[in-house]
């Protein structure tokens, strides 16, 4: 590092909409990682928003000093803030690694080993996107070398932005500038505008973290959390833990998710009914449609008479399908020193759970153990 004295900190980066719920975010990972914390509050109504945390976090309001291009793709689930997550590191230079974290990310613990991780030149590490290991996204349509090709992407790697380990002395925002003027020129078709540009930005320099530090929605009901040991849970799809405060999920694991978020919220001094999904949100849901709670039911009742309909088949094969295909990642990133720090164990854990299907879809459920599919080679 530079000197005697190493100083990290934790960033966050939120609009209004979210500041609630990132602020308490923030304020538990400064009890966490007893390092500073920094919440930045980037919206025209930033000075009439109260973020909770108090004096455990440090809260900045429209401080970030960057002039995004006409031209970027704007929408309400993208919205100008996922832009500056590197911005933000101008105003953090007196530390010597900087982590950003997502506000949907879950701490199991704090991890000190993570400020030891060795960056690249580009003083960038992170986690490749689970969901994209072996195709493009779904909405764009496209086979994954044409999606990659098409967001400028010619190293075949592809990193989800919702962590990002970061050393500010060497990332090069101007050069990140540079290359933001002109991204969207001519690209326009579906996927996540933001965390493409990064990809394009970094492409081929970026440090590849193990799966730990950002362990994503593929991974979840796997049976592999004995071989990742993860860190940083983080709930990137559109259904968020705190959004169902009076309708529990389904899975044993999806509720302990959800207790977690409400406690988060509720140390800050924030009801989870304050940040609970919208109404037309929860209209909108599966979870509240009365007609697919019906057929769900039916469908888990003959599941547990041995029953299988066709969902549940299809579901069953998926699982296995997912199971093979992220084992098979691991083992081969693993294998080939992709990771620049190393898994928890050099093989997998042999499985110890039963599937259950709800009449929608299969959790784990702990049970007495399973025979597994088959043994890894260690590397």
């Amino acid at each position: 590092m530079h000197g005697a004295t190493v100083k990290n900190a934790i960033f966050l980066i939120t609009d209004a909409r979210f500041a609630k719920i990132t602020g308490a975010v923030g304020k538990r990972l400064a009890r966490q990682w007893e390092c500073d914390v920094h919440v930045f509050v980037e919206d025209e109504n930033a000075d009439l928003v109260d973020v909770p945390g108090g004096s455990d976090i440090r809260v900045h309001r429209n401080k970030i000093k960057a002039s995004l291009p006409r031209n970027i793709p704007l929408y309400e689930r993208w919205p100008h803030i996922v832009f500056l997550r590197c911005f933000a590191t101008t105003l953090l230079k007196d530390y010597d690694r900087l982590l950003y974290l997502d506000a949907d990310i879950l701490c199991e613990r704090a991890d000190q080993s993570i400020w030891g991780i060795e960056l690249a030149d580009a003083g960038l590490g992170a986690v490749t996107d689970a969901a994209t290991i072996d195709r493009a996204p779904l909405a764009t349509g496209l086979p994954r070398a044409e999606w990659l090709s098409r967001i400028g992407v010619s190293s075949d790697r592809y990193f989800n932005a919702g962590v990002m380990l970061i050393d500010p002395a060497r990332l090069d925002c101007e050069m990140v500038n540079r290359k933001l003027a002109h991204y969207y020129d001519d690209r326009h078709f579906a996927g996540i505008k933001s965390q493409d540009f990064f990809n394009h930005a970094f492409d081929g320099r970026w440090t590849e973290l193990n799966p730990r530090w950002n362990y994503q929605p593929p991974f979840f009901e796997l049976g592999l959390d004995g071989w990742i040991d993860p860190v940083f849970l983080h709930f990137c799809s559109s259904n968020k833990p705190w959004f169902f405060p009076d309708n529990p999920g389904a899975s044993g694991s999806r509720l302990e998710h959800e207790k977690a978020f409400f406690e988060i919220l509720e140390e800050a001094g924030i009801s989870p009914h304050e940040v609970a999904a919208s109404a037309q949100h929860k209209k909108s849901n599966a979870h509240y449609r009365t007609s697919k709670m019906l057929r769900a039911r039916l469908r888990a009742t003959l599941s547990r008479f041995g029953v299988r309909m066709g969902k549940e088949r299809r579901a069953r094969a998926t699982w296995l399908a997912q199971r093979r295909k992220m084992i098979d990642y691991l083992n081969t990133a693993h294998r080939d020193g992709r990771f620049a720090d190393a898994l928890a164990r050099s093989t997998h854990p042999p499985l110890t759970s039963d599937l259950k299907f709800d009449g929608r879809k299969l959790w784990l459920q702990h049970s007495p153990q399973m025979p597994d599919e088959r043994p890894l080679a260690a590397n």
